[in-house]
Order: structure tokens, then C-alpha cells, then sequence
């Protein structure tokens, strides 16, 4: 399952992920910028592991889209 959320102008992603089978899960975001009505670019603008695990995959992809709303506010 994949997060995805909409956020000025950015699409971002929660793709967090397991480094074993059963395990807790990192999390991870990518950022697409839009460039405006019909240019898709579907080429990540940034991406980031974070370092913070969690029980469940959607804990995880929501915490990575909390994060990334924080680094396109900061930036």
C-alpha cells in the first residue's frame, strides 16, 4: 500500500517498506513537483528514508507524509 497525498503542488508518496519479512516498518516518502497543466512528471523531485519504524505499514506512510508536508513547508 502506497500513501498518497496531494500538498502544494507536490504529489507525495508514503512508500515506506520492511528490511525483513514480519518486520516493523521505515519510513519513506517521495515528492513530485507538478510543472503545471499537462507536463506529467513522474520523475521524484526528492525522496527520503526516514529513520523511524513502525507496527504497521500505514503508521508508517502516514508519519513519512507528515514529514514530507514539513520539508515542503521548510523548503
Amino acid at each position: 500500500m502506497k500513501l498518497r497525498a496531494v500538498y502544494k503542488n507536490y504529489l507525495i508518496v508514503g512508500e515506506s517498506f520492511q528490511r525483513e519479512k514480519n518486520g516493523n516498518w521505515v519510513s519513506q516518502y517521495s515528492l513530485t513537483r507538478a510543472e503545471g497543466a499537462g507536463n506529467a512528471n513522474d520523475f521524484p523531485s526528492h525522496q527520503y528514508q526516514l529513520n523511524a519504524i513502525f507496527q504497521t505499514e500505514r503508521d508508517a506512510d502516514e508519519y513519512a507524509v507528515q514529514r514530507a508536508q514539513q520539508w515542503i513547508d521548510q523548503n
